[in-house]
């Protein structure tokens, strides 16, 4: 059915969108600037999806409305408002490291299942042995550090002005 829809669509005729929800749980794909990832319209049924390098809309985002687990490793995603239109309550787990997003405030609801950064740290240990300690942050522990970032620069701010009025 699906290839058939996909050469259909390819000579020009107009296609039903195939429903894959009950056949496809689980879609992986990884871009290039070489890749065709054109089809990835018709996964939109998916509990579970894995994107790398991948741009993706935010109509196609929306769209998601079986997703469980998503992975959206550098796909040019810069806001949060197209999972905002998804149920949040079925979300167990939300990766979208390495996107340019800044405003986070539509995930604060699932923070602890939002991860905004994955990467490698160098540790010692007791031995002098350095190794390589994998590091996730959530979107809860992001916005802890954003709060206490803020209250320093404040209190360094306060007592600057502090100074500057006892001189």
């Amino acid at each position: 059915e699906y290839t058939a829809k996909v050469d259909a669509a390819a000579e020009g005729e107009e296609v039903a969108q195939p429903d894959f929800s009950k056949l496809i749980k689980t879609a992986t794909f990884e871009g290039d600037e070489e890749s065709d990832l054109s089809d990835i319209k018709f996964f939109t049924g998916v509990d579970t999806i894995s994107l790398s390098s991948v741009p993706v809309t935010n109509e196609y985002i929306s769209s998601l409305t079986n997703l469980r687990k998503g992975y959206f490793y550098s796909c040019g995603i810069k806001d949060t408002s197209a999972f905002a239109k998804l149920d949040l309550t079925k979300i167990e787990e939300l990766d979208l490291t390495g996107n340019e997003i800044t405003d986070w405030t539509n995930l604060n609801i699932i923070s602890d299942k939002v991860i905004v950064a994955n990467y490698y740290s160098i540790e010692t240990d007791e031995e002098g042995n350095q190794q390589f300690v994998p590091v996730t942050q959530t979107l809860t522990q992001y916005n802890e550090e954003q709060e206490k970032a803020a209250e320093e620069a404040e209190n360094t701010e306060e007592a600057e002005n502090t100074e500057a009025t006892a001189e």
